[in-house]
């Protein structure tokens, strides 16, 4: 779906009730509903209100239409989706793809006229430069996955280093890896995903499933994909079963995106059957109510290499389960190792399985860490705090803007 200049709602040039008043363009390259455009959707939605003046500006489809089912002013927009590739033909076709959709969202800024766009990936921060290039608008650039450091990455970063006026990363690990560079460091502030604590809480899904109020469950919830390395939760709950009978694991999540993604869900799948434990693992497949899987577990799993934050870890703290993560990422920013959880070595099945025969031996410990991570959730990771940390750093942006005259 391409969109001219007279397909653009009429009202979105509508002049703001107040001279203080703010109006952020929120970029989403994509259409589909993952842990970035979760955290994006709870973001706009705290956001809009009496300072802020917001639209987000999407391709049509889940991401669209949540946006709508919040109260949020929406604009489609073609989407694209390029892969980072070193190959010569999918790198200059990813570039001109790039380029035609910054074009498509020129069109909006043009007529939007906000002071910020607030591009939710690396590749809408790349798209969202075509966007607002010659203009006064400030460009924020929200850095939600690990970056290679091969010719792409360097050239992303240093794109980012000189277009980008501001960039959020949601870990230290994040940033780290992307801010290379005494310019773009100085550009680039740790803002970790927000969950809204105000929100019911969950309702166990145990009677859906036909399970005992003592069977010990164990889950893996997000994408299927290598990266987040299900299959040792796999290899694990394999051993923990002959300690521990009495347990079940979820898998929790689709494979999105890439065929590889399915392969590795097919591979998952195998494996279960190979090991001879099918009858003990459930793939629950996407979920929308991650709430209620959370309130219907006992620990959370998360194996991945390199997690850049873990939505789903505060989302299990919040319903005060403890969670056994790996070391690496944005896992150990969050996870109070012997407090609310535990963290292990990326890969390391063995550390995995002692760990939870740790948790499912004294379910009073595991309730006490759980406990912890409720409150932790509540202190530092509430969506409220998060808005307001985003919005004094949209106010920088249009102080320092004036100051500079521009």
């Amino acid at each position: 779906m391409s969109l001219s200049d007279n397909a653009l709602p009429r009202d979105l040039t509508v002049s703001r009730s107040d001279g203080r008043r703010l109006r952020v363009l929120y970029y989403s390259h994509s259409a589909d509903v993952s842990g970035a455009e979760i955290s994006l959707l709870l973001t706009v939605s705290h956001m809009q209100g009496e300072v802020v003046d917001t639209v987000l500006v999407a391709p049509s489809g889940e991401v669209t239409d949540r946006a709508r089912n919040h109260g949020i002013y929406v604009v489609p927009v073609r989407g694209y989706r390029a892969r980072m590739s070193l190959h010569p033909w999918p790198l200059a076709k990813g570039m001109v793809g790039t380029v035609r959709a910054g074009i498509e969202l020129r069109r909006v800024v043009r007529k939007a006229a906000p002071d910020i766009v607030h591009a939710n990936s690396i590749r809408a921060g790349l798209i969202a430069v075509v966007g607002v290039m010659g203009r006064r608008t400030q460009l924020v650039w929200h850095v939600r996955d690990n970056l290679p450091n091969n010719v792409v990455g360097r050239g992303i970063r240093t794109v980012a280093s000189w277009r980008a006026n501001k960039v959020f990363a949601i870990s230290r690990a994040i940033a780290a890896n992307f801010a290379m560079g005494q310019r773009l460091q100085r550009k680039t502030t740790v803002v970790h995903n927000g969950i809204d604590v105000c929100e019911p809480e969950g309702k166990s899904i145990r009677f859906h499933t036909d399970l005992s109020a003592s069977r010990f469950v164990l889950a893996v919830v997000g994408q299927i994909a290598p990266w987040k390395r299900q299959h040792d939760a796999v290899q694990a709950f394999a051993a923990f079963c002959e300690i521990a009978p009495d347990s079940e694991l979820w898998i929790v999540g689709e494979p999105k995106f890439r065929d590889e993604n399915i392969q590795y869900a097919n591979t998952l799948e195998t494996m279960v059957q190979r090991l001879g434990i099918a009858d003990r693992v459930r793939f629950l497949g996407f979920r929308t109510d991650v709430a209620n899987v959370m309130a219907s577990i006992d620990v959370l799993v998360v194996p991945s290499e390199n997690e850049p934050f873990g939505r789903v870890v505060i989302e299990a703290m919040l319903a005060g389960k403890p969670v056994i993560g790996t070391r690496g990422g944005g896992i150990p920013e969050i996870v109070m190792d012997g407090q609310t959880g535990y963290l292990v070595e990326t890969g390391d099945t063995a550390a995995m399985v002692e760990r939870l025969r740790t948790l499912h031996a004294d379910p009073l410990l595991a309730k006490q860490m759980g406990k912890r991570g409720r409150t932790r959730t509540y202190q530092d990771f509430s969506i409220e705090s998060k808005v307001e940390q985003i919005h004094g750093e949209y106010r920088a942006l249009i102080l320092s803007r004036s100051q500079r005259g521009l």
